[in-house]
């Protein structure tokens, strides 16, 4: 079964439905409407997600703020760099690993 059957077929029961894939590029979400569970519904309509093949661009990705989210990709310097520029907000927590 290829992506896109998969996708066509709505598999998916949680808060949000795959509406599109493109392979190692995008994953595109839209809100289920039929979704009952155990966390509240969704907050956002429309969700993507963007991949990274290199970290540079999602930096300049965020400074430009063509997206909203940045996860685990960014070096130490990158996030230091990142909390002296006035439309970006660095927020950070505990995490399964080093750097």
């Amino acid at each position: 079964m290829s992506d896109e059957d998969i996708v066509k077929a709505r598999p998916f029961a949680g808060p949000y439905d795959v509406t599109s894939y493109k392979k190692n590029e995008l994953v595109s979400l839209k809100a289920n409407p039929s979704y009952v569970g155990l966390i509240d519904k969704p907050k956002s309509d429309v969700v993507n997600v963007k991949y990274y093949a290199d970290a540079n661009n999602l930096k300049l990705d965020l400074q430009t703020n063509k997206i909203d989210v940045a996860w685990r990709s960014l070096s130490a310097t990158d996030i230091g760099d990142l909390k002296t520029k006035d439309n970006v907000k660095v927020l950070t927590g505990p995490g399964g690993e080093f750097r």
